[in-house]
């Protein structure tokens, strides 16, 4: 009996000894070593940063003095990471962001193991010294400061809506003719250098990219007027200047291929810029031609705006006269002469050529006849005929005068 009283008393004892060390506290688990913190990316439009807190329960955040540390809040993405705001960041010089991750092993704050590793990230400063003009000139944009961007973004100032990138070289054609487009009237556009936002690389380097560069507005000049090429009627001539140029834009309503430009000269004769629209003595007037013209560039102005001026072909004349020769008098006139439908007329006496420059044409608005004799004109002498032609106006449109009738003077 003694015995099995030992045996219980020994159980019993056993088992208040199993309950002290069940109730007795345990030691704290020791402490996992705390990983580096690392940056995924940076926006710089939107204004935050994402942070990869690795293994560690709470990261802090500080400036470049390192004496003050705040935690960054908020939930986690759902990739894991912790996103920071960095709207509040000076952006007129580099700023110096430290992070440094914490391990808490129970709910007190001191309970703590900090990261020995602080991670540094230089967030680049803005661009606040681009500057953009317009060269008249050459019709491109000059940048100044640029740094290394290699390309640009632009607007109208009236527009919210910024263009793809263009190469700061300019060699987009498109563009080019946006900004041609605006010198008609002169205009203003809104530029900046658009920013690239931080990444993390392949190989574990953190990219940080650059901000978007200050907006920069640029007055486009506007080019001077077009110049006011007319056509005289009488003589045939255009009234173009020394300092203007020329092409050939159109034929018979048909744009023409190429830009290419010829200089005029003062008075240029429309046979010579126009050829095709005239009759010449070997061949018709063929076609109807739009002549373009601007007053050049030189080493100061650029070419003015355009001037397209359209020349309509020629008409032929035909017998229209009424021809008599009585008493050695040579009798003439023209039945569809009126005001509205206007005869010109000139004599050319023997010996003498033709000239459509000096040329002196008297207009005839009625049937009335004339009258030549032999002793102011003599035989072999010619009348030269046509219908007057109309100048233009912001009423009427150029009708060139028709192609000359010959009449030959005999008694």
């Amino acid at each position: 009996m003694k015995k099995r009283h030992f045996v219980l008393k020994s159980f019993a004892a056993a088992m208040i000894c199993a309950a002290s060390l069940l109730s007795f506290p345990t030691s704290a688990k020791a402490a996992e070593a705390p990983k580096p913190v690392s940056v995924r990316y940076v926006n710089y439009e939107e204004a935050y940063l994402l942070i990869d807190p690795a293994n560690n329960t709470k990261v802090y955040y500080s400036d470049s003095k390192q004496s003050v540390w705040n935690e960054v809040e908020g939930e986690k993405t759902a990739g894991g990471y912790l996103k920071l705001d960095i709207s509040w960041m000076s952006t007129t010089a580099d700023y110096e962001l430290n992070l440094k991750g914490v391990i808490h092993t129970t709910d007190e704050e001191e309970d703590a193991k900090e990261d020995i590793e602080i991670v540094t990230v230089t967030l680049p400063e803005k661009n606040n010294d681009l500057k953009v003009t317009f060269d008249k000139l050459s019709g491109k944009l000059e940048f100044t400061n640029e740094g290394a961007a290699e390309t640009f973004v632009w607007r109208k100032s009236t527009s919210y809506e910024w263009s793809d990138p263009v190469a700061i070289a300019q060699n987009d054609k498109a563009f080019l003719a946006e900004l041609e487009a605006l010198r008609i009237k002169g205009g203003k556009i809104v530029v900046k250098i658009e920013g690239k936002n931080g990444v993390l690389k392949a190989d574990g380097s953190f990219d940080a990219g650059s901000r978007q560069s200050k907006e920069v507005t640029v007055n486009i000049t506007k080019r001077a007027a077009a110049p006011k090429v007319a056509v005289d009627v009488n003589k045939l001539l255009l009234s173009t200047k020394t300092t203007m140029e020329y092409r050939i834009y159109a034929i018979d309503g048909v744009k023409q291929s190429g830009d290419t430009w010829k200089a005029a000269s003062l008075k240029m004769a429309l046979g010579k810029v126009a050829p095709n629209v005239l009759y010449t003595a070997t061949s018709k007037a063929k076609e109807s031609v739009t002549v373009a013209f601007r007053t050049a560039a030189t080493d100061k102005m650029p070419y003015s705006q355009v001037q397209y001026l359209n020349i309509p072909v020629q008409k032929a004349t035909g017998e229209i006269a009424m021809i008599g020769i009585s008493n050695g008098k040579y009798k003439f006139s023209f039945p569809d002469a009126s005001k509205t439908k206007v005869v010109q007329y000139t004599v050319v006496k023997a010996g003498n050529t033709f000239d459509p420059v000096t040329a002196v044409w008297k207009n005839m608005t009625s049937a009335k006849e004339i009258t030549l004799s032999e002793k102011n004109v003599a035989s072999g002498s010619k009348i030269y005929v046509r219908f007057k032609g109309t100048a233009a106006t912001s009423k009427l449109s150029l009708v060139l005068p028709t192609h000359y009738y010959i009449y030959d003077v005999k008694y």
